[in-house]
């Protein structure tokens, strides 16, 4: 077999890995689950519940009433054409794959961009190199959430890519500009990389492109925030403003630069992947500058990583289930492949291929310890919420009729044409900043202000019972059959209020639990006002 031939098979390496790692999760959570397929989080089923409305031409996950729930501008829509039709709940996989694929495809170029094939045993260790990353990044993992971070990590590497070609070549991509616009809208935080972006184009003087990109990107970002104001919301989605390090109207600039600040060091401390990106950081910023002064392309890359990294430390956010920081993850491990090409083409073509792959493996194992951890428990995360949000949703399609209040929006409003009252405030926002400001009474006002007979939410200090009036009956609670991975509670709590036929529900949930999985514990909790027998 010549070089060339050799080297083509090793590209399909990494493919060959991924789609195993894939199938063998798939397979997991399908034999967990007793054969339904559920992703990792709750949260995809808010998109899946917001689609269905956007393709009834409303944005809200209530009919009538406008909500911005969606961490993505773009996602909800992507998903919106097929929520007639059953495959509706499997399009975020789907896409996920592909996106999933793409990644892995601009991995193998990127590997071939900075000359790694030329190398001497170079074809075997670029395939090493992808297939660790692939596996080491959770780049499966995150298929699996519903989520639109495969696409983020898609678009992430491909602004990446797209500069170091555009400053190696001095050539535009299509590709480039459309990652640079639509990254994010796939995801905020993506932000930051295309900013850098736009300016490489300004120093390798393509200045058209730069502002004609430029000025589609911001005006699709501003014409979205006009479109959520124009509805009465606030200007970024609830998710955007609950979960991230925002500066709201009122709150002083240094106020807000102190408190990234200070967001920060903690993470740095208390987070692995954050001290893994704050050291490249590092690296990239001050390497370039102190060792390849005569090599402009090395510096402005490692400004442009560091920027992006940067702006992920103040306002990015990690965990949940290794989602968050794989995006940057990728643009740093990239970029100091980059920076550090030549001292690395010297190690592998001076190393048997063998042992430059296993401390390749060695050392992207112990850094990425904590997401291979996350991806590999990745059915036992679906089986979660299989056990817990779905069932929930089965309560309320087979034996409630009638509103609900809950504190895990996603798998309760998807499918339910009736009224579902988010707690905790992504889906509406009143709530949440009334929870955040610690107004004790907002739970009873807005259940009063909506009538909402029956509460699903964690009744713990973390949860909302600081806030649930005591006088509202607990009538039953619902406890995981499994050890608890990723719901944020082991057990929910079923809640009747003012509004509530107790004797009712007490019954319908006597009744559910004749039903739930093997395992999965439902327990009505006897009261004194009660008239159900127990």
């Amino acid at each position: 077999m010549t070089e060339t031939k050799r080297a083509g098979v090793w590209t399909f390496v990494p493919y060959a890995v991924a789609i195993l790692l894939f199938l063998w999760l798939l397979f997991g959570i399908l034999y967990l689950n007793q054969g339904r397929f559920i992703y990792a989080l709750d949260d995809p089923y808010i998109h899946l519940s917001l689609s269905e409305n956007l393709y009834a031409l409303h944005y809200g996950v209530n009919s009538g009433e406008p909500s911005s729930p969606s961490s993505s501008i773009l996602w909800p829509y992507l998903l919106a054409p097929f929520a007639p039709f059953w495959i509706h709940e499997y399009v975020p996989i789907v896409i996920n794959f592909l996106a999933m694929l793409g990644a892995v495809g601009l991995l193998n170029r990127f590997v071939r961009t900075i000359g790694m094939d030329t190398w001497k045993n170079g074809s075997l260790f670029a395939s090493g190199l992808v297939s660790i990353a692939v596996v080491s990044l959770n780049l499966v993992g995150i298929a699996f959430t519903g989520m639109e971070h495969s696409l983020q990590v898609l678009c992430a590497l491909a602004v990446l890519l797209g500069a170091i070609e555009l400053l190696q070549e001095r050539r535009v991509a299509w590709w480039f500009l459309l990652a640079i616009v639509i990254g994010p809208l796939i995801r905020y935080e993506n932000l930051p990389l295309s900013v850098g972006a736009l300016v490489v184009l300004l120093i390798v003087r393509r200045r058209v492109p730069a502002m004609a990109t430029g000025l589609v990107l911001f005006a699709l970002l501003g014409g979205f925030s006009l479109f959520l104001v124009s509805r009465g919301l606030q200007a970024l989605p609830s998710s955007v403003v609950q979960k991230g390090q925002i500066l709201t109207p009122g709150s002083g600039l240094l106020a807000y630069v102190f408190s990234a600040l200070a967001g920060a060091k903690n993470a740095v401390l208390h987070t692995p992947s954050a001290r893994i990106l704050a050291a490249s950081a590092m690296l990239l910023f001050f390497v370039p500058f102190a060792c390849f002064r005569d090599q402009a392309h090395a510096r402005v890359v490692g400004l442009f990583s560091t920027f992006a990294i940067a702006a992920h430390l103040l306002g990015g956010r990690y965990g949940w289930w290794g989602r968050y920081e794989v995006y940057i993850a990728v643009v740093a491990v990239c970029s100091l492949l980059y920076l550090f090409r030549v001292p690395l083409q010297k190690f592998v073509e001076n190393t048997k291929p063998v042992w430059s792959l296993a401390l390749l493996f060695f050392v992207m194992g112990l850094l990425f310890l904590h997401l291979i951890r996350v991806e590999l428990k990745t059915p036992w995360a679906c089986n979660n919420i299989y056990e817990q949000q779905y069932q929930m949703h089965r309560f309320i399609q087979e034996f409630h009729e009638g509103s609900v209040a809950v504190n895990d929006l996603g798998w309760v409003s998807y499918r339910n044409p009736d009224y579902v009252l988010d707690l905790w405030g992504l889906g509406f926002a009143e709530a949440g900043t009334r929870r955040q400001e610690g107004d004790l009474g907002y739970v009873e006002d807005l259940v009063d202000r909506y009538s909402v007979p029956l509460l699903m939410v964690y009744d713990t200090e973390d949860g909302l019972k600081n806030w649930i009036p005591d006088r509202y009956p607990r009538i039953a609670t619902l406890s995981l059959g499994r050890k608890r991975v990723v719901s944020a509670e082991s057990v929910v709590t079923f809640i009747a209020t003012d509004h509530g036929d107790l004797l009712g529900l007490t019954r319908s949930l006597a009744a559910f639990g004749a039903v739930v999985p093997e395992g999965v514990s439902l327990t009505l909790i006897e009261d004194e006002r009660s008239e159900a027998p127990f």
